[in-house]
């Protein structure tokens, strides 16, 4: 009792929330997609590289430690020179290894925002293979509907021309119809393949998984934002180059900071042997030997050719960021047209599919009185099936946009 009771409250949830139950099922996929997908995995792996570098970069330079051995001893008034160690390190000039640092942080935002991009765009694919699978699935859907109809006239016209009312013709244009439907269908099934494959693949799973998903989907109106271009502007894309734009002054600093002196440190100590052939205060005492060095960069035209270049590519950022600007835009119009047009053929078909239907059932009631304009039927109940393959289409091509336009407004199903 119990179970029965479940089971209709489960039906009742399926028929009440359709587009929830579908919307749940899609984002599982895309959220397995974001974990699963090896190109989003790589993307992700190239930012924890980047964030390792920051470190590598705010390290001082190794020490050096030199040894060396007299192979003729220097004499000296305490004692001959034997061996010589030596160890030194240098400094970069105040401000470089913070601003190298700063740099290599900026150079990891680049990468987060990369990924970021890739993650909306893995979430679009995703939408959009669904889809394509959800169109070709429905389409078979209807042509073997299609199939069990013109098989239920083909009994009608056999009965009429057995009673002498029909014609034999209106059993073969049955025939052909429905040899030409099944025709239809292994080709949608060999279709199906290979988007099957492209939606796995997505989700790094093998090719034969089945993949889930609702009879129906649902179409809405929509409202076109006002502030898009607004909205445009955080888009990872543009965000990138924001960032690189930051890369390149940052640059600049660091260059200045690298063509300042560096200053070096270190300490020699000279093992000195002793004296036989006459005693003197201190012999044999060892040599302790501080030093300090500084780095003279007199050599100015690297440096100055490095800033030049940081400045192109500074001016290449701006006319990449506005070249990724008009593509958006460009984009989110045609979005929104697209989008428009489906919901304007979807209710175009709406009213098509029921007038036919009137007239379909018209036509058979008129045939069954006398045997007359069965062709007429047929081309009706091609009509129907077209429009509601063409519905479908509609109901795509909506979704599809929809999954873009959220792409191209940052505005993905998953954060």
């Amino acid at each position: 009792m119990i179970m029965e009771v479940l089971r209709k409250i489960f039906i009742i949830y399926l028929f009440v929330f359709p587009t929830l139950v579908e919307a749940q099922t899609l984002e599982n996929y895309i959220q397995e997609a974001q974990e699963s997908n090896p190109k989003l995995q790589s993307s992700y792996k190239q930012f924890e590289a980047a964030l390792e570098k920051i470190n590598q970069v705010g390290a001082l330079p190794s020490p050096t430690l030199s040894f060396g051995y007299f192979i003729s001893p220097v004499e000296t008034r305490v004692g001959p020179q034997q061996a010589k160690l030596s160890l030194s390190q240098q400094f970069p000039w105040f401000g470089t290894q913070q601003a190298m640092e700063d740099l290599a942080s900026i150079e990891a935002k680049v990468k987060y925002q990369e990924f970021i991009n890739l993650q909306n765009l893995i979430s679009y694919d995703v939408q959009q293979a669904y889809y394509n699978v959800f169109e070709v699935v429905q389409h078979l859907k209807w042509q073997q509907e299609n199939i069990k109809l013109l098989e239920t006239y083909k009994q009608l016209a056999t009965s009429a021309f057995s009673n002498s009312k029909g014609a034999l013709t209106d059993v073969l244009r049955t025939e052909i119809e429905i040899k030409s439907t099944k025709t239809d269908i292994v080709l949608l099934q060999k279709a199906l393949k290979p988007l099957t494959i492209t939606f796995n693949r997505l989700l790094n799973r093998p090719d034969s998984s089945s993949i889930l998903m609702k009879d129906s989907i649902l179409i809405s109106n929509f409202q076109e934002t006002s502030n898009f271009r607004n909205l445009l502007n955080n888009h990872p894309s543009i965000l990138t180059i924001a960032h690189r734009e930051e890369i390149e002054k940052q640059r600049q600093q660091v260059i200045k900071k690298q063509g300042l002196p560096q200053i070096g440190a270190g300490i020699d100590y000279v093992f000195v042997g002793k004296r036989t052939d006459n005693i003197v205060a201190g012999n044999g005492t060892d040599i302790l030997m501080p030093m300090v060095s500084l780095s003279l960069p007199i050599y100015r035209k690297k440096y100055k050719a490095a800033i030049r270049e940081s400045e192109l590519l500074n001016e290449a950022h701006l006319l990449s960021k506005t070249d990724i600007q008009n593509s958006l835009i460009s984009n989110y119009n045609q979005v929104i047209y697209q989008m428009q047009q489906a919901i304007t053929l979807y209710e175009l078909y709406n009213e098509q599919i029921t007038t036919t239907n009137q007239m379909v059932k018209l036509l058979l009631s008129a045939y069954k009185n006398s045997g007359k304009d069965f062709e007429d039927i047929l081309i009706a109940q091609q009509k129907l099936i077209k429009y509601e393959i063409s519905k479908v289409t509609a109901l795509k091509n909506y979704h599809i946009g929809q999954a873009k336009l959220n792409y191209l407004l940052s505005n993905t199903v998953l954060n």
